[in-house]
């Protein structure tokens, strides 16, 4: 804490003889995934006669329907070394508004190819204004590297009472030069997932029927 408005937060890791199993990372179609197999065998794979002349023949004719790529290879796991850093602050410049900053960093490098199986940046910001004892309003942005994606929320809260609430809520979801959730297709730009517009109540009946 470096003061009562300001405080910092901070961590990092290494972490040897972690296995990626070979699946990929992050939303896409086919290959064309965030961070694709790196193993030894689907490296090979990639290099063989075979799916040298499928990419041929697909940049020829990209609609035949009689040309198939080759069988992939069975997974290859294979171990590494992951490195995970969190950072952030929480900033009070009032009393009723409280800002946060989170960042979150991990990468695993394999050993045989010395490549990397997944690097994640996720970044969130959130605040959170206290209008009264009753009565707040909050906004979150978070942004994830793996899928190319933001997505965000603001709130207005009403909780006149334990178990008695309202919420109105707005949700937005973007990719920016990343894979449609839904397809696996590449949308090279900002594109709109869904937003979502909702109230939301509760209310708590203290007495027995």
């Amino acid at each position: 804490t470096v003061s009562k408005k300001l405080s910092l937060r901070a961590f990092t890791g290494l972490n040897w003889n972690n296995f990626d199993f070979d699946f990929g990372n992050g939303i896409g179609n086919g290959f064309e995934t965030r961070f694709p197999r790196i193993s030894p065998a689907f490296s090979e794979y990639l290099n063989s006669s075979e799916y040298l002349e499928y990419l041929r023949l697909r940049a020829l004719n990209p609609n035949d329907p009689n040309n198939f790529p080759p069988n992939e290879p069975p997974l290859d796991p294979g171990r590494g070394t992951q490195f995970d850093l969190q950072a952030g602050f929480t900033y009070k410049p009032v009393d009723p508004l409280n800002i946060s900053f989170d960042y979150t960093k991990s990468k695993l490098t394999r050993y045989d190819t010395d490549k990397a199986a997944f690097d994640a940046n996720i970044v969130t910001l959130r605040s959170t204004y206290q209008f009264t004892r009753f009565i707040f309003a909050r906004t979150r942005i978070d942004y994830n590297s793996l899928r190319s994606n933001v997505s965000g929320q603001m709130l207005l809260g009403w909780n006149p009472s334990p178990g008695t609430a309202l919420y109105v809520g707005y949700n937005d979801n973007f990719n920016y030069n990343g894979f449609n959730p839904y397809t696996g297709q590449l949308e090279p730009r900002f594109e709109r997932n869904n937003r979502t517009f909702f109230i939301r109540a509760s209310y708590l009946f203290r007495k027995s029927f």
